[in-house]
């Protein structure tokens, strides 16, 4: 995913700025190789949508403090749970308009499903929905 963003900093800020995804920005507060300003500018830059944890320690070695595997996972639990919601407003829309009551169901991953929805066909969790998953 990284790769798709440019690596100039000033084009990286107005990419990441743009986009509606959320963004976790780790960095080390002793850093020399990446300042933290950079850090701090990406995190203003993006705004509600940014986390920015800033961790002692220099340029590497981070992923092994535990501050580090906090955020990391705080994050990912936040970005499941948008998701989660997301998926159950949409289901439910589609429900209301379909005529189609929801069995509010939880498959594996914890992504909620109707029969009939298509959510699992849109977000491949392999459930067989009766409009054609397989």
């Amino acid at each position: 995913m990284l790769a798709s963003l440019p690596t100039d900093p000033l084009r990286l800020v107005e990419k990441l700025a743009l986009g509606p995804w959320r963004v976790l920005l780790l960095h080390g507060e002793d850093d020399i190789v990446v300042p933290l300003a950079q850090a701090r500018a990406l995190h203003e830059a993006c705004g509600e949508r940014s986390t920015l944890c800033v961790i002692a320690g220099g340029h590497n070695g981070l992923c092994e403090e535990r501050k580090y595997q906090e955020a990391v996972e705080t994050f990912l639990q936040s970005v499941a749970e948008e998701k989660e919601a997301l998926l159950r407003n949409v289901a439910g829309e589609r429900g209301e308009r379909d005529g189609r009551k929801s069995l509010d169901r939880t498959v594996g991953g914890g992504v909620g499903c109707e029969v009939g929805c298509g959510v699992g066909c849109e977000v491949g969790c392999g459930v067989g929905c009766e409009v054609g998953c397989g």
